[in-house]
């Protein structure tokens, strides 16, 4: 089949037609390469799972972040903590520093990465005997009246090992205000988030027991 010559005025239009297609393709193109030069590294919704594009986690402590480093080694046993002092439902003076103890299982502490500047930026880790390496804090909460906490510790302290044991201890600075209140202590990992588990029905790395801090008169 012999195709004819397109008149002058169709060989106009398509010429047309031609260039129209070519230029809406090169501005495509080069709208996906902006939108991709846009997109910073490390920031990509569908690599990395920051679905709320929110900034990188630089080191420091803060929330509203995205933090890519993994959660690393996970346990088999979960890491356990046991508060041994103060004990559930007792009555604790005001104005005194405050004694906690505790025991840990399948946890070696020891391990504390600087939180100025290194506040979640490894991956958790194991140690021979595949027990989370880490460190153990202790967060003492006030309880109001209507059950909202606040998300602050009213006492804080990071807890260390005595000796080769397992037990951690440490002192906790003193408590202000009357109330009920709550006494918190985690396993952590060296870079201070708390321990990541491997099992939802082994019990958790943190323990807490209630306590009543008030004003109690002094025996004469």
């Amino acid at each position: 089949m012999i195709l004819s010559k397109p008149p002058g005025g169709s060989r106009l239009l398509l010429a047309l037609g031609l260039s129209v297609a070519l230029f809406s393709a090169t501005f495509i193109a080069l709208d996906r390469s902006t939108s991709s030069a846009q997109q910073a590294p490390g920031t990509t919704t569908a690599s990395t799972g920051n679905v709320n594009n929110l900034p990188l986690h630089d080191g420091t402590q803060k929330g509203g972040i995205f933090n890519p480093v993994p959660y690393g080694e996970i346990p088999a046993n979960t890491p356990q903590v046991v508060i041994q002092r103060p004990g559930s439902g007792r009555i604790l003076p005001l104005n005194q520093e405050i004694q906690i103890r505790a025991v840990v299982e399948n946890f070696q502490p020891g391990f504390f990465n600087d939180p100025k500047t290194q506040y979640g930026v490894d991956p958790q880790r194991l140690n021979d005997q595949g027990n989370l390496q880490g460190h153990n804090h202790a967060c003492i909460q006030r309880i109001p009246e209507n059950g909202q906490l606040d998300t602050r510790c009213d006492s804080f302290v990071v807890l260390e090992q005595e000796g080769t044991t397992n037990v951690i201890s440490g002192v906790g600075p003193p408590i202000t205000v009357a109330g009920r209140y709550r006494v918190c202590v985690d396993d952590a990992s060296g870079a201070h988030y708390v321990a990541v588990r491997g099992f939802a029905q082994q019990g958790g790395p943190v323990d807490c027991v209630r306590v009543l801090f008030m004003r109690l008169r002094t025996r004469r």
